[in-house]
Order: C-alpha cells, then structure tokens, then sequence
C-alpha cells in the first residue's frame, strides 16, 4: 500500500469561463475570468462594437498547473454563442440548450438583459 503522504493529490480548479469574439477581419476580444456573467458581459459588449457578421463564445475552462513546461488551460464545452447578424445587425445569443436570445439587450444565458 502506498504511503498517503507521498502520493500526489490533484485538486480540481475552479471552473473558468473563456470568452472569444471575433470580427472576421482581423480583430478580435479574448479572455478568461471566473465569472459567467464577466464574460458574458464582455462577450455581448465587444459584439455590440463589431459589424454584422462578427461572432463569439464562452465556454469553460480549467487550469492545469500540471502541464510542462508550462501551465495550460484544458478547454471544456461551449455554453454560449452569439453572433451578429449578417443582413440586419441584430444581436443573437443561443445558449448549449439552443435557446435563443435576439436584440441589443439580449446577453448569454437564458436571454436575461445586461
């Protein structure tokens, strides 16, 4: 039997949400917080600057501090994705279940407004 106090233990992270937006010429907004509703907030806003066409994602993440050489996020599922329109503009949102979410004021989850 092993000796527990040599055996290494990996603890589980906390679960990160990692946002994506993307204007399809070039530019883009990125980043990682702990947050749902950060990153869906900054999901829809940098949508709300960028053209029709433009489209972004949240989905979870995970740190592994065990990789080498150096830490590295472990991706999981997307759980939002939102687009703008390519003919009118419009904001859309549609969460991992498929439900949709239209107009300015719609943001990730379940259509609630920002």
């Amino acid at each position: 039997m092993r000796d527990p106090v040599n055996v290494s233990v990996r603890t589980q992270q906390p679960s990160l949400f990692v946002y994506e937006a993307d204007a399809g010429n070039g530019h883009g907004v990125y980043g990682v917080t702990d947050i749902y509703e950060v990153a869906a907030c900054r999901m829809v806003c940098a949508l709300r600057t960028m053209p029709p066409g433009a489209s972004a994602f949240i989905r979870q993440a995970r740190l592994d501090i065990m990789v080498r050489p150096y830490p590295s996020y472990r991706y999981g599922s997307v759980v939002v994705r939102g687009w703008r329109d390519v003919d009118t503009g419009t904001l859309m949102i549609v969460d991992a279940d498929g439900v949709s979410s239209a107009g300015e004021a719609a943001t990730a989850r379940g259509g609630s407004a920002v």
